[in-house]
Parts: C-alpha cells; structure tokens; sequence
C-alpha cells in the first residue's frame, strides 16, 4: 500500500510493483524434484557397501547364466580313484593371487577417480582395497608364498589406513592420496605379474578338490549358483507377488474380503515352516517328480506357498494408509474404477514396503532351500546346489571338512550380500532412518 499522507499532499505514490515481495519476484528452480524412487537411487548409489553387494550380485547372476565361462571341467563326472582328494594348493594359491591383484588395481582406480572427483569411488577404494589385500594375504597363507603375503599385508594396509575418517581427510587434497594411489596400483601390477608368471609352473584344474564321489567340488560350486539363485529369485517372486495381490486387495476394499483373506492368510502363516515344507514336498516327491525343472519348482511352490502371509500382511497394511489418502479420495470423486485406483495410485505408493521385504527374503529363501536340501526334501541329483553340496557333506564334516567350507562359505556371502542390500534399501526408502 502506498503511504496515505503522501497521496493527500499530491506526492506521487511508488507504482505498486515496487511494494511486491522478492519471492513474487523470485525465478522458479530450474531443479526438477525427485520422486521418492529416484530419491532413494540417489542415496543407494553413495553407499560403498550397497555399491559392493550390486557388484557380487551382479557377478553371481554372471556366474549362473554362463557357468562354463567359469568352470570347464563337468561337474556330474565321478571318478572314485579321485574320491576325498584335497584342493590343488598351489593353483588355489595363484588364483588367489591374481584375484586379489585384480582387485588392488580396481581399488587403485576407484582411488584416483576418487581423487579426481569426490564421490561414491573415495568411499569404495578402501572397502575395496582391503577386500584385494585379505584374498592376496589369503593365498599367499595357503601355500606360503612370501611375495603373496608381503603384497596383501601392503595392500590391506593401505585400505585399513585410508579407511580410517582422520586419516582419510589428513591425506585428502594431499600428495600422500596419489602416494597410496602408487602404492596400490604397483602391489596390483607386480601381483598380477609374478601370479601370472605362477600360473605355468602349476598344474591347473581342481582348485577345491574332489567330493566323496570324485566330483570337482569347484565345478560343482560353480554350477550350483545356477539353481541356488534361481529358487532364491522365482520363491521371491511368486512370494511378493501372490501376498502383495491379496494384501492390496484386502487393503483397499476392506468389509467381508478383508476379513476372509486375513483369515486365509492367518492359516498360512500359522503352519511351521519346515514341518509345512516336508509335508508338501515329500507328497510332490512321491508322484516321481525327478526331472530337475519338476524339483526346482516344487521347492519354489513350497517356499512360496508357506511365505505370502508376511508380504500380504506388509502391503495390506500399506494399501489400508493409502486409501486414506486425499489422492486416493480425489480419485474415486473423479469416477476412476477401482482397478484404476488400486494400479495408478496405490501400488506405485505401497511397493516400498513390499521391495524391502522382497530384497530381505532372498537371502533367507537361499537358506530355506539349503535347509530343506540339507534335509533331504529339497534339491537333488540332477539339480545341484550349495545346499545340495552341504546335504552330500554332513557324513564327511569330521573326515574332511573341506566339503562343507567351499559351499558353506558361497552361500554364507550370498546371504550376508542381500542381507546388506535389504538393510540399505529399507534405510533409503524410509526417510525416518536417514
């Protein structure tokens, strides 16, 4: 407003735009606004750990889709002269070796990146170059190679150093930074020339050794990630996808459907799981299902069959919060169909829940068809697994232990990897956590 003592006595009054607020005036941002999707990708993708766990997954997957990429020998080829033999030392030695070299120049990489630019690779270098230096150390412990130990001791010790906070900003806009960068990327080079320098001194193939039957266990590892991940993945889901087709349901019309598919759901959830399992499979198993794709699929129906009422309860739960929601109301004042409603507006807002749960679950699936294999109603011949391994190990464990370790140990960092992406996922998703 203009002053009004000054209109009275002729002064000619300030033009009214001169009186209207700077955020009137105020350009719009340029900035487009993330959705909560790419929000959470945003967050994901500056976690080294999260980073890690895609990468191991991602290997993994490799792995099961061309597993004679990895492994020539045959994995079903028995040969009972070689029953029991231990692993081939020297070629586990080397292969180590060059692994852990691999890696100390990838962390060298990520280093320099991480230098050049701050980002997600300063972070990872020291995940990764500790990760390089504890293989190297590893296969230079094996078969006592002393320029093996030497290397990875350097090696981890620069991922523990540069993973320290303090040190890392001491040395961060230093010369010291490219001193590690040199320090890593020659460990890497001269790993990675005396192993391959190694390698044609040794004999190669079976770096694990052979199982009771006379079986290359690392073969049998190899091929064993195809039907491990696979029952992990198709049980995830045909789990998430039957729970969360009820829970949205229930959710959104409530009444009498509510309470019939909430009872239903209770009853499942209700049976053991293991006692549930055996029933189901032991009754598939006398019908002369043996064919490997039959016993891949009724370990899959049985898992998921005993699984849904946790995903129906999530996104039951989430759909009842959503429908409350004014778009959810503007939407039905509108005239949109239900099915328009329950796939336009509620699904893409009530997945989070459900993808957490869904990212935690493959990894306990993994070892529910380990479980189940280890008792003798889950995989079997011709399907191999690294339940199947452990299940054909237990009356060897005291004899030799190395039958049980090389599966044992795949299968405890699958889990641990999924685990860890469940754990970041569910940080990322939920805004309370961060």
């Amino acid at each position: 407003m203009s002053d009004p003592t000054m209109a009275a006595g002729g002064v000619a009054t300030e033009e009214p735009a001169d009186y209207v607020t700077g955020a009137e005036h105020a350009e719009g941002t340029k900035e487009k606004t993330r959705s909560l999707w790419s929000d959470a990708w945003h967050d994901l993708s500056r976690r080294p750990l999260f980073v890690l766990s895609m990468f191991v997954i991602a290997f993994l997957v490799l792995v099961a889709i061309f597993p004679t990429w990895f492994a020539d020998a045959n994995h079903r080829l028995r040969d009972l002269d070689r029953a029991r033999i231990g692993p081939n030392v020297p070629y586990l030695a080397v292969c180590m070796a060059i692994i852990g070299s691999a890696i100390t120049v990838v962390a060298a990489i990520l280093a320099t990146v991480g230098k050049l630019r701050d980002g997600v690779c300063r972070t990872m270098a020291p995940y990764v170059a500790g990760i390089g230096g504890l293989i190297l150390l590893g296969g230079g412990l094996v078969n006592s190679v002393t320029l093996y130990i030497v290397i990875g001791a350097v090696v981890l010790a620069c991922g523990i150093v540069s993973g320290v906070p303090k040190v890392s900003q001491m040395l961060r806009g230093s010369a010291s930074t490219w001193g590690l960068v040199a320090v890593l990327a020659v460990a890497g080079i001269a790993g990675l020339v005396i192993s391959f320098g190694d390698l044609s001194t040794v004999e190669i193939g079976a770096a694990f050794g052979y199982d009771q039957q006379g079986r290359d266990i690392y073969a049998r590892v190899v091929h064993g990630t195809r039907y491990t991940l696979l029952v992990g993945f198709t049980a995830t889901l045909l789990t998430v996808l039957i729970g969360s087709t009820v829970g949205i349901l229930a959710g959104y019309f409530g009444g009498w459907l509510d309470n019939l598919l909430s009872r239903i759901g209770e009853v499942f959830f209700g049976l053991p799981f293991v006692l549930g399992a055996i029933i189901i499979l032991s009754a598939f198993r006398s019908a002369g299902f043996d064919s490997a794709p039959a016993i891949v699929a009724m370990v899959v129906l049985s898992i998921s069959v005993l699984s849904w009422p946790v995903a129906m309860r999530i996104m039951r739960s989430a759909a009842i919060s959503a429908k409350q929601q004014d778009y959810v109301k503007a939407a039905r004042a509108l005239g949109a169909s239900s099915r328009r409603i329950i796939f336009r507006h509620m699904l893409p807002n009530c997945l989070a829940p459900v993808l957490v749960y869904a990212t935690i679950a493959l990894g306990a699936f993994i070892g529910a068809e380990a479980t189940l294999s280890f008792l003798g109603i889950g995989l079997r011949d011709p399907a191999v697994s690294w339940g199947v391994m452990i299940a054909d190990s237990r009356n060897y464990i005291r004899a030799s232990p190395l039958l049980l370790i090389f599966p044992a140990s795949f299968l405890t960092l699958t889990v641990l990897v999924f685990v860890t992406i469940g754990d970041a996922v569910r940080e990322a998703l939920d805004p309370k956590l961060r």
